[in-house]
């Protein structure tokens, strides 16, 4: 909440496009198909990566994503929400 429209439009791709906890994540592909341009894309997924001390899940230090390959990641709590 209050991080702003650029990854509020990443966040509701995860939400959308999360199989399993897995999602899959391609800058190229995310800026085609939302309108933004790849760098903002990847700065957003990077801020998911990150901390997040007030998150209500304290797994990965709240951080909502964890890259496990090129372009995969998993949604850290998505099985328990």
């Amino acid at each position: 909440m209050g991080s702003g429209a650029e990854i509020f439009a990443i966040w509701g791709y995860v939400i959308a496009n999360t199989i399993q906890g897995q999602v899959e994540l391609n800058p190229k592909l995310l800026s085609a198909l939302i309108g933004m341009p790849e760098d903002r894309v990847i700065a957003a997924i990077e801020y998911l990566k990150s901390p997040d001390e007030s998150s209500r899940n304290d797994e990965c230090g709240g951080a909502r994503l964890v890259q496990e390959g090129r372009f995969a990641y998993r949604v850290v709590s998505h099985f328990i929400y």
